[in-house]
């Protein structure tokens, strides 16, 4: 029926002739279903089984759905349900049996593996990242240092040009994160709105990305620090 609405009192034409009785409440597909593919159960028809024998001229069933009392016990009840039906039909028939635990162990296997892509390239693009900003700083070194020898003749210490570059260098770090996290929050927001899914943005992860880009920023700017304080004043003002 693809995603046609349908209303009580229509007639459904595409599998026999129905007339819909009820319509059920739409339902929010969940991720996991999304996942492994699952049919949404808003594009089901619900029909009494006796009809379905008559309308197809079949008594053949695929597939039983139940639910266990307990979560714990899922696996005993779909093993006591084979069994049932073994002994009911005499072992004419071979029997197979699904639990939602199964499908969330698969789930669970897919998301750990795009979770480990997802930290390999992320390790990545910090590392192109924090070379990329060691680069900027070392470049700028290099063309300040004519100013660099100029405030250390007026009073700066090695001290104060270490963190002055250092500073730069985490701020600029920030900056690419602010960024980052902007589109980031706006294909979140995307996702939400268009594929209807549950609250998907987390604070701690924001937060875990900018205390990360300080650190990326941190260790790119070591060393354009330390070689920017090790310059000789005289030197430095020499420089051309």
């Amino acid at each position: 029926m693809g995603k046609e609405i349908l209303h009580i009192g229509e007639t459904i034409r595409d599998l026999g002739r129905f007339r819909v009785v009820g319509v059920l409440q739409p339902k929010e597909t969940p991720l996991l279903s999304t996942i492994l593919g699952a049919n949404s159960e808003n594009n089901r028809i619900i029909i009494p089984i006796s009809v379905l024998f008559h309308q197809f001229n079949s008594k053949k069933i695929n597939d039983l759905m139940a639910e266990a009392v307990f979560p714990s016990k899922v696996e005993e009840a779909a093993t006591q349900i084979k069994n049932l039906l073994k002994q009911r039909h005499k072992e004419r028939f071979q029997y197979d049996h699904e639990t939602m635990q199964q499908h969330i162990e698969v789930a669970n296997q897919i998301l750990g593996t795009v979770g480990w892509l997802a930290i390999i390239a992320a390790a990545i693009s910090l590392l192109v990242g924090g070379i990329g900003i060691m680069n900027i700083m070392v470049s700028s070194v290099v063309e300040r240092t004519r100013e660099i020898g100029i405030r250390t003749s007026l009073g700066a210490s090695n001290r104060d040009i270490f963190f002055q570059f250092l500073t730069e260098s985490v701020v600029l770090s920030l900056m690419g994160c602010l960024i980052g996290c902007f589109l980031g929050i706006g294909a979140t927001l995307a996702i939400e709105v268009l594929n209807h899914q549950p609250k998907l943005l987390a604070p701690e992860f924001i937060v875990l990305s900018i205390l990360i880009s300080i650190l990326v920023g941190i260790l790119s700017g070591l060393y354009p620090a330390l070689r920017a304080s090790s310059f000789d004043p005289v030197d430095a003002l020499r420089y051309e």
